[in-house]
């Protein structure tokens, strides 16, 4: 039923921008760069992100783009050793409300491993690889920088939230993009 909802959500979303779509020439003036990326090591777990990201600005208003996702994880401790190497896929449409403040909605798809644990010996015994589909709402603030740049800040709240989901709601983002 989640899914459902989020491939008719994705499909709204393109039915409303496709006349716009079949009507426009590319302009490379409009083409942006960008993404996300992050790291965070601690004395028994590491993290890395990286998101890049290529968009296009139909309107004033209106950027819609997509992306490729990586994710490393690393648990070292006395319970637990274990590595993960996520990858997927995102599409994503921001609107401009104002100069500075933006709608988001994204639809991200990721295989991921997840350890997997015997319940009755409570014992890490491997791991499992899944997709997950999360559909991400959101809104937040627009900073431009120069002509050409800008960093956002963002609130997001994953619609399809499950056990799996590498995400805990609320999910706060900060992305970069350049060509604006």
């Amino acid at each position: 039923m989640k899914n459902t909802k989020s491939i008719y959500c994705i499909l709204m979303l393109l039915i409303f921008c496709l006349p716009n779509l079949a009507q426009a020439k590319i302009d490379w003036n409009r083409v942006v760069y960008g993404g996300n990326f992050g790291v965070g090591i601690t004395s028994n777990q590491s993290a890395v992100l990286l998101s890049p990201t290529l968009g296009y600005r139909f309107t004033d208003q209106l950027e819609l783009g997509t992306g490729v996702i990586y994710q490393y994880y690393k648990i070292n401790n006395s319970l637990l050793k274990y590595r993960s190497d996520n990858y997927g896929a995102k599409i994503f449409g921001n609107y401009l409300l104002s100069e500075s403040i933006l709608a988001h909605v994204e639809y991200e798809w990721l295989n991921l491993s997840t350890p997997t644990f015997d319940f009755v010996t409570n014992r890490y015994i491997g791991n499992t690889r899944q997709n997950i589909g999360s559909l991400f709402v959101g809104a937040g603030f627009r900073q431009v920088f120069g002509r050409k740049s800008v960093v956002d800040m963002m609130l997001l709240y994953n619609l399809t939230e499950s056990p799996y989901s590498p995400y805990e709601n609320p999910i706060i983002r900060i992305g970069f993009g350049i060509g604006i």
